[in-house]
């Protein structure tokens, strides 16, 4: 089998896998032409990698509340925030799902219980290693 790889010059994480086969189960949509139909098939494959890991994530104590702000990911397209009470002790199941902002308020909070946050972002191709950690205490 013949083969190439291209990064996607877009910043969006992706990569092409291009070339050719002369095997019968190659997995297709919609191709070009009926598998094997001239003992040589040629494809193209998209494949989206993980967006890198948010940055500078900060927290910021309120009233019963702590407001979150991080610089988002290239090719994100949803962030997870996760919260914890000890440092490096986040839960492994996110307390808030973001579309597109990056920014996010936790509500319903004790008042001077320290919490500890951390942040990934998500795409089609997974979801990324988790931010920095960022910790408040709501007033």
């Amino acid at each position: 089998m013949n083969k190439t790889m291209d990064m996607d010059e877009s910043g969006l994480r992706n990569a092409y896998v291009a070339g050719s086969t002369e095997s019968t189960d190659v997995p297709t949509t919609r191709p070009l032409q009926r598998a094997n139909a001239g003992g040589c098939d040629a494809f193209v494959t998209k494949i989206t990698m993980a967006p890198g890991a948010p940055t500078g994530l900060t927290a910021t104590a309120k009233w019963g509340r702590v407001a979150l702000n991080w610089t988002g990911s290239s090719g994100a397209v949803r962030y997870n925030v996760y919260q914890g009470t000890a440092p490096g002790a986040e839960s492994t199941m996110p307390v808030k799902k973001v579309i597109i902002r990056t920014t996010a308020t936790i509500f319903r909070l004790t008042s001077g219980m320290t919490y500890f946050f951390e942040v990934a972002a998500v795409n089609a191709g997974g979801t990324s290693a988790l931010s920095n950690e960022a910790s408040a205490a709501p007033r």
